[in-house]
């Protein structure tokens, strides 16, 4: 398994800000979101990470062109 990282936790705390104030359907959201995690993002389980194309949008001034 994956290390947990100290972004993990800044975004993990970002997403429950955002879950229900009862334990009872906070679960039930976060349940929700494995289940789309689990269907949506499938194809990309099986890819590591270094394989596929990052998709981070950069920002800031153009870098200059390769080309």
């Amino acid at each position: 398994m994956a290390v947990l990282l100290p972004w993990h936790r800044r975004h993990a705390l970002m997403l429950a800000s955002q879950l229900p104030e009862n334990t009872a359907d906070a679960r039930l959201v976060i349940q929700a979101v494995t289940e789309l995690l689990d269907t949506f993002m499938a194809d990309t389980a099986n890819t590591a990470d270094t394989d596929r194309p990052s998709n981070v949008v950069p920002f800031g001034s153009p870098q200059p062109s390769t080309a």
